[in-house]
């Protein structure tokens, strides 16, 4: 199984070993734009995050529901026990190779109800521009941009969407 799909000029992939999905399965995503999930999966990511490392924080992330369905558009899971299952991103905005030393790009699984995040061990290519993820379980998967903050001078910029850009230095934020 090897599906593709592009949502705002990102790329998700899914990729599977034969008999994991049944003939027929399809790959559908949905980018998360409401203002409430994008809430909470933020906080869920922050608090793992924090919980692994204090002294990094969540700078951008980019969420999408992503489902398999079979023929009779019924959703699937996958059967881990006949195979792995690899979840990728490619052409994302916020992986380029100009990524800082102090910056990680990591995929991020969201539970159903949204208040908990698992880190996936994930793979990052920057000069493909890619990443790519474990599944095991077909829901939310989210995309975060980590950033180390320095302890000296730190200064943060929040967009009007509430992304937050973590900078070493106040001129930095300014520029």
């Amino acid at each position: 199984f090897s599906q593709s799909t592009t949502i705002d000029g990102v790329e998700i992939t899914v990729k599977a070993e034969k008999e994991v999905f049944p003939e027929g399965a399809v790959l559908h995503a949905e980018k998360v734009t409401n203002a409430e999930d994008k809430e909470k999966t933020q906080s869920a990511i922050s608090e793992e995050v924090q919980s692994v490392d204090t002294a990094k924080n969540v700078t951008k992330l980019i969420s999408f529901d992503i489902t398999i369905t079979d023929a009779e558009g019924n959703e699937l899971q996958p059967d881990t026990s006949k195979g792995e299952v690899k979840v990728s991103f490619a052409q994302l905005p916020m992986v380029t190779e100009d990524t800082a030393p102090t910056q990680e790009l990591k995929v991020f699984h969201m539970d159903d109800s949204l208040s908990e995040a698992k880190s996936l061990d994930t793979t990052v290519d920057e000069a493909a521009g890619t990443l790519e993820a474990p599944a095991e379980h077909f829901s939310l998967y989210t995309v975060a941009l980590l950033t180390a903050t320095a302890e000296d001078g730190e200064a943060s910029v929040t967009d009007s969407e509430g992304a937050v850009t973590y900078y070493d230095t106040i001129e930095e934020a300014l520029t």
